[in-house]
């Protein structure tokens, strides 16, 4: 525990138990709100998988990844948007996720003009019942650094989708161009 001793004192990351985790000893580690290149270019996160490498740490099987966005960042038809592409494809979502949904992250169908809006169930794939947040939790958590960036380069993917394309308008094959897109538009501007 000494190297992680180093990152209790980091402005960036804060480190809680979480009741969801199976084994006391499990650590949740969250970071404050920066941006996407923060993120991928710091040497923050590069720190915190070498530490978790050099302690031999593990996934623990269906702990997911959690990313939260500010809710002011989209408008109506945007958040729409997002909620109805998230939850029209169960394998393409598991797919970028990494993750088989389940019982913490489940696809919410509902009425078209119900997109956008808050369910009674936070343990959906997108979250809207945070005041200030969006929440995506289909995604699975990681050890393997490379991973948890094609991870958050998805996130942010979805989003820049989201602000860019009615997904209520297109079918979900055209969404999903759309979204593979925007993925290597983010990928090709944080990478070059």
């Amino acid at each position: 525990m000494n190297l992680l001793y180093n990152f209790y004192t980091n402005p960036y990351f804060y480190f809680k138990n979480d009741a969801s985790l199976p084994n006391v000893n499990s650590v949740e580690i969250v970071s404050h709100p920066a941006t996407i290149k923060y993120h991928l270019l710091s040497d923050q996160w590069d720190n915190i998988f070498s530490c978790l490498n050099k302690l031999k740490v593990t996934n623990i099987k269906n702990c997911g990844l959690h990313f939260h966005f500010n809710k002011s960042a989209f408008n109506d038809t945007q958040l729409a948007s997002l909620d109805y592409f998230i939850n029209s494809d169960k394998s393409f979502l598991e797919n970028i996720g990494g993750r088989k949904l389940n019982t913490f992250c489940k696809l919410f169908r509902k009425p078209l003009s119900e997109y956008g809006r808050q369910t009674s169930d936070r343990y959906v794939a997108l979250n809207l019942k945070n005041k200030n947040t969006v929440e995506m939790r289909f995604f699975n958590s990681t050890v393997d650094f490379l991973t948890f960036k094609e991870r958050l380069m998805s996130a942010f993917a979805l989003c820049e989708f989201a602000r860019k394309y009615n997904s209520l308008c297109s079918d979900v094959q055209t969404n999903q161009q759309n979204y593979l897109k925007c993925f290597e538009k983010i990928k090709n501007k944080i990478m070059n």
